[in-house]
């Protein structure tokens, strides 16, 4: 029943991530989408800040559970490699935990312990990301059967790639588009997540039944 149930999960992991970024930037004063991090809307202080990390906490616990399932029933021939991809999206799940519990500083104020754990986490999570985004797409167009859903990952992990670095840029460089770089990067991840889900969804190959 669980394998089911799973598949689904990584839609509703996009659907609660969505959420918390639209109702983040209405109940924060003056949060401007363009301008502003995702992650300023979980700086201590912001009202209502637990709506927010509640969104978000729903959004990491889908999205491990969605790849806990597809680590769990993964039978492609390149299971080692498969599962250690669903492994770093659990990875992922859980720094976006540690994201609420370590929140970003305040711009222009001195960094604080918590603030450099929230940057370490920023780094970590970057590398994983490309790292399982590239590594799916060369499996499945590899396979036959999944050749086609190999291309679609193949050219959103490129996007990845590109608008990450522009991100990472534009944010050092306090640009005023910054904001608007880290949600296309996030953006197409998480639309590899929704693709991802709708493959599973589509092909009960993908998984034992």
């Amino acid at each position: 029943m669980f394998n089911k149930i799973f598949s689904y999960l990584g839609v509703a992991a996009v659907i609660f991530y969505v959420l918390a970024v639209i109702v983040g930037g209405m109940i924060t004063p003056g949060y401007d989408h363009i301008y502003n991090t995702i992650s300023e809307l979980s700086i201590p202080g912001q009202p209502d800040r637990w709506i927010i990390n509640s969104l978000f906490t729903l959004y990491n616990l889908s999205l491990f559970l969605f790849a806990f399932g597809c680590f769990q029933f993964i039978h492609l021939r390149q299971q080692k490699t498969v599962r250690l991809i669903f492994m770093l999206v659990m990875i992922l799940a859980v720094l976006g935990i540690a994201f609420i519990i370590f929140p970003q500083d305040v711009r222009g104020v001195e960094t604080t312990t918590t603030g450099t754990v929230h940057i370490i986490l920023a780094a970590l999570t970057s590398p994983i990301t490309i790292i399982c985004t590239v590594l799916m797409g060369i499996i499945l167009i590899e396979n036959k059967e999944f050749h086609g859903w190999g291309i679609i990952f193949v050219i959103l992990s490129a996007l990845i790639f590109i608008s990450g670095g522009a991100t990472a840029y534009g944010v050092a460089a306090n640009l005023v588009y910054g904001g608007l770089l880290e949600r296309i990067t996030i953006g197409v991840f998480l639309l590899w997540i929704t693709a991802l889900s709708i493959m599973i969804i589509k092909n009960k190959t993908f998984l034992y039944k």
